[in-house]
Formats: structure tokens, sequence, C-alpha cells
């Protein structure tokens, strides 16, 4: 990810990097008593705000670093304990893809998404939002598609996905464990193209 300062950001299985435009170095917070937890990092968003929110895998969770300070989001905050995928909308919320489902962080709060939005709080795995400003959800229960504020299963015959993306002519298409790439209708029937 890269921040509004210029600075690359990237994970790794050992943490953070930033890149310069001369050098990777390993992140370190000013004050070393407020290290990043340990663990991989699986996600970066560069936040509108100037932030940059980290998804750290293995309960790690979510940590947002602004002008060098650092908020760790726990599981009493509501937060997920570990990150698959993350991303912002173009609203400014932060979704987070986990084990235990999906995750949306707007307003300062961090709400589990369920039932009541459409989502059936299954496993998450990968995070998309198209040239729409729909969010595409990647789940052990197949592909959902949120439009306004519900999300649709579109796909249930597709799971796993580790990631989806558009293409010049809309078209959305996905990888998963079992092929390497398809291609989704983005019409009511998603149709698999191989």
């Amino acid at each position: 990810a890269q921040d509004l300062e210029g600075y690359l950001w990237v994970g790794g299985p050992t943490g953070l990097l930033r890149f310069d435009g001369n050098r990777f170095s390993p992140w370190q917070p000013p004050d070393p008593a407020s290290a990043l937890p340990s663990g991989p990092v699986h996600a970066i968003v560069g936040s509108h705000d100037g932030s940059i929110c980290v998804g750290i895998g293995g309960g790690g969770g979510v940590v947002r670093i602004h002008h060098g300070q650092i908020v760790k989001y726990s599981e009493a905050d509501g937060a997920p304990p570990g990150v698959g995928a993350m991303i912002q909308d173009r609203q400014g919320a932060i979704w987070v893809a986990t084990r235990r489902g999906l995750f949306k962080f707007a307003s300062n709060r961090w709400t589990l998404v369920g039932e009541s939005e459409g989502y059936d709080g299954t496993e998450a795995f990968s995070l998309y939002e198209d040239r729409a400003g729909r969010l595409w959800v990647g789940s052990a229960s197949g592909i959902y598609r949120k439009t306004k504020d519900v999300f649709e299963l579109v796909d249930a015959g597709v799971t796993n996905v580790q990631s989806l993306t558009e293409d010049a002519s809309g078209n959305m298409w996905v990888t998963d464990a079992q092929e390497v790439l398809m291609r989704l209708s983005t019409h009511s029937t998603p149709q698999h193209e191989r």
C-alpha cells in the first residue's frame, strides 16, 4: 500500500517494511513499547485520512498507524483476531476477511457482518470493490456481492476464492483452490467460463 506521504508499505511473514524510494527498512514505532503484534502481515490499506491499517495473521488483529502513533484493535473492541484480507471502500469503511467471517470498521466502530446484512457469517477469504462501488466477497459459502447495504450470494458454486478482480469490460475474474482463473458473469445468473 502507499500512504499519502508517498511511502510504500509492504507486509511479509516477519512484519512490516517501509520503502522510502531508495531502500526497504523494517518499520519501527517511535516508542519501542508500542511495537506491532508479532505475526505475518497479510494486508495493508492506505486510508483516506493518511493512516495505514495493517492486518496481521495468527491472532495479531488490526493495527492503525497514523503519524507514528499506533492503535491496536483487539477482540474487546469488536475487531477480528486475525486477518486474511482487507480493503477500504469509497465511503471510507474498512472491510476485513477472516476465518470468523466478515468484519467492518466504520465510524470508529467494529461490527461483525451477519444475516441481517445478507451475509451468512462463514469464513471470508478475499475482498474486492468494483468500479460501480459494489463490494465482492469470496467466502466458504460462495461469492457475495454487496449493493447498497445488502449482500447477495451470487454464486454458491465457487468457494475458497483467493482473489477477485475486474477487467476493462466489467467482467469479474476469480481464482479459487480448484482453478487458476475463471470468469464470472456479472448478470443475475453467473456463468463460469474457463
